[in-house]
């Protein structure tokens, strides 16, 4: 069955076509990307274009908010202006959710190095001979989402979420502002898309 096998880059592909054909003059139809949106619109992703829509859409039916959308693609703005390249790390809120038990927002020093995101307590902690974690996110496991859910009672709006594919274990970050923000997901970006997006 073909609509089984379409990927975000087939139904991209195929909405520009149709999208050129009756809007002769708009420009930058290959910025554009299809998006899932959830949570009544907090939250947003952009799929990897290999990713299988039917797939997606399917796993959707836990938010009854949830939909799918082409638009442009302002994430892959945002990761081909930036000039950082390298290790990140700060102070974040973090929020871990596992089998549903919510815990509240904690303070952490948070650092990306390779693939993964590590939590630590506090710099000091992440410092020491034989460093002791409070998390990690494997990032080649996981899925990006930017926003949260207010629901979440988040600190700010600068937050962003990785989930992992087997769908046990969330975890939950919110920067200081939405430079630090996207500084993070900038990083989180070229790690798991090292040739570009």
């Amino acid at each position: 069955n073909r609509s089984s096998d379409l990927s975000a880059q087939d139904v991209c592909a195929e909405c520009v076509i149709k999208a050129k054909s009756r809007l002769p003059h708009a420009q930058n139809l290959h910025a554009w990307s299809l998006f899932e949106i959830l949570s009544d619109g907090d939250v947003v992703r952009p799929l990897d274009s290999s990713e299988k829509v039917l797939g997606v859409y399917m796993s959707m039916n836990q938010d009854p908010t949830g939909y799918m959308c082409l638009r442009e693609n302002h994430v892959s703005a945002i990761y081909n202006a930036a000039s950082y390249f390298g290790e990140v790390s700060s102070c974040l809120n973090f929020k871990e959710m596992r089998n549903a038990k919510k815990k509240q927002w904690k303070r952490c020093y948070c650092v990306l190095r390779n693939d993964a995101i590590v939590v630590y307590k506090d710099p000091k902690a992440a410092t020491q001979k034989n460093p002791s974690e409070l998390g990690r996110c494997q990032l080649s496991e996981c899925k990006l989402y930017f926003g949260l859910d207010r629901k979440l009672t988040p600190p700010n709006r600068n937050g962003f979420y990785l989930k992992a594919a087997t769908d046990e274990q969330t975890k939950y970050f919110c920067a200081d502002s939405e430079v630090e923000m996207q500084r993070w997901v900038v990083g989180i970006l070229r790690v798991k898309y090292p040739e570009g997006m």
